[in-house]
């Protein structure tokens, strides 16, 4: 078993005093949430199709539908009379 480190292993120097990973703690943080942002949203918008389904000579690109929206004449009400004007 071993025992729980004492004031004097606390502070011994660092190995190497360069080699600080604390000080782009953020950086990691933020790359790796970009990183799982963009694997979310292209895996939520990936589609994939069945080859076997589709037929590229039963398209006809060339027709289109045309659909005809009907006029509808609507009658609104006439607008009310002017208030009466006040004389002072």
């Amino acid at each position: 078993m071993k025992s729980p480190p004492d004031e004097f292993q606390q502070r011994l120097p660092k190995k190497n005093s360069k080699a600080n990973v604390a000080r782009n703690s953020f950086i990691y943080f933020a790359l790796g949430l970009v990183l799982m942002l963009v694997i979310s949203y292209e895996s939520i918008n990936y589609k994939s199709y069945d080859k076997s389904n589709i037929d590229i000579g039963s398209l006809n690109l060339e027709e289109e539908n045309e659909e005809e929206i009907p006029i509808i004449d609507l009658k609104l009400p006439p607008p009310p009379p002017p208030p009466p004007a006040v004389a002072t």
